[in-house]
């Protein structure tokens, strides 16, 4: 059996690695339009702060490739895909190749999005998606003080906190009412933009953004002088090969819930695929490449709803979210029930300085459909555990009978997770 897979990133490079360890025989080669080995892009903004190396971010080396037999071939862009003989034709090193397949497997990922703004397209800004990208602001921080950053999302601010590192003068500009909007209800996300701008990062909201020059950002009221200039808005599915394989394709390409395409012999899975509430996380395509590999393999697996669990270090801040936020939530007219707590992290009587705030959402019926963490020391082993409870349907108050560890230099004897659970429990008996 030979499958090709288009594309690098983590959805790609599990669904080889996944073929591989399953069986030994088959014929798999990876087509990136890369020059370089895959890394990770999360890792990006920490590079940026020095904190780790465009060296350390790489995920496979070359012996991974190797000692597998998978053949990784970078710098090779998909010209043409004839469904009907089951070929690939790509370019490299200007020359043309031609592969056939028995199963192809889209992972071509997603694309910077660049918003219409008035003058951004006759000046010189910075993206923030690849390590290109990266590498050219690292060249910037060499000489420019003065940075700007269109866009409050995760990215942005982790980049802007990145450079603030690094001693700059950082100004991040949002659309929204709040920064970090697709993780945090306006409450939890007002938390983080005060630490923030208490460490001395700039934050401005609600921006109406009329145009911009080489010199500087004008919104309505005010004027934002800069010597770089980054554009991070999230990103947007990338089609091309869709377009080019004559596949089906709407806001992403359209699969069923075994990531099949409308042909039957094309599997399409990462953030160029269109899966109902996948978010564009790794986690969430590493699962996807997976599954696209044990259906390869005849071994039917279906795709289930993710709970987008997320999880981020900003500053001083560890913020974790699952699930969907309470804005969402009564967007689609649920009745939600919220449960808030901040209390300390550790005992009382350990004079801890650490401090946690806890936000779980449910149902009338007690479903557990969201949760929000924010706290000065790791919290992904609570956003986990609530994700498992999504997940698994616990509810309220069964989550209240799970046992928890309790040491007074680690934990509150009371867990701040099932505290903000029983806020929920004693707010629903006072409706009764």
């Amino acid at each position: 059996m030979k499958v090709i897979i288009i594309g690098s990133g983590a959805s790609g490079l599990t669904c080889a690695s996944e073929l591989r360890k399953n069986d030994k025989k088959i014929d798999i080669t990876i087509l990136s339009k890369n020059s370089e080995l895959p890394y990770s892009p999360c890792s990006l903004p920490y590079v940026v702060s020095k904190e780790t190396t465009f060296e350390k971010i790489t995920t496979f080396d070359l012996s991974f490739f190797e000692n597998n037999k998978i053949k990784l071939l970078l710098n090779s862009d998909v010209e043409s895909i004839n469904r009907d003989k089951k070929e690939v034709y790509f370019m490299s090193e200007n020359k043309g190749h031609r592969l056939k397949y028995d199963f192809l497997v889209i992972a071509s990922g997603s694309n910077s999005y660049v918003p219409n703004i008035k003058g951004l397209n006759e000046i010189k800004f910075n993206k923030f998606y690849t390590k290109t990208d990266a590498s050219q602001i690292i060249n910037e921080t060499k000489k420019a003080k003065q940075f700007v950053i269109i866009g409050g999302g995760l990215i942005g601010i982790e980049l802007g906190t990145s450079l603030l590192k690094l001693k700059k003068d950082v100004t991040i500009v949002e659309g929204y009412k709040t920064i970090l909007s697709s993780i945090l209800d306006d409450d939890f996300s007002k938390k983080v933009e005060e630490s923030l701008t208490n460490n001395g990062l700039k934050i401005i909201t609600d921006a109406k953004i009329e145009s911009v020059n080489k010199k500087e950002i004008i919104l309505q009221n005010s004027k934002i002088p800069y010597d770089s200039l980054i554009v991070s808005c999230g990103s947007i599915k990338n089609k091309q090969i869709a377009e080019i394989a004559n596949i089906q394709y709407e806001n992403g390409i359209t699969v069923d819930d075994e990531l099949r395409t409308n042909d039957k012999y094309i599997f399409a899975c990462g953030d160029c695929a269109q899966i109902k509430n996948h978010a564009l996380l790794a986690t969430n395509a590493i699962k996807q490449g997976k599954i696209v590999a044990l259906n390869i393999l005849g071994n039917t697996k279906k795709i289930d709803e993710s709970v987008n669990t997320t999880c981020t270090k900003i500053g001083g801040l560890h913020i974790a979210s699952c699930g969907l936020t309470k804005k969402q939530l009564v967007e689609n007219k649920i009745d939600v029930i919220e449960g808030k707590y901040t209390g300390k992290l550790c005992s009382s009587c350990m004079n801890s300085e650490e401090d946690i705030s806890v936000k779980v959402l449910s149902d009338k019926n007690l479903k557990i459909l969201g949760a929000q963490i924010i706290g000065n020391s790791n919290v992904v082993g609570r956003i986990n555990w609530i994700t498992l409870a999504i997940k698994k349907g616990i509810t309220i108050d069964e989550f209240m009978d799970i046992e928890t560890a309790y040491n007074p230099a680690v934990s509150q004897l009371y867990d701040p997770v099932k505290i903000t659970c029983e806020i929920i429990l004693r707010k629903l008996q006072r409706k009764k």
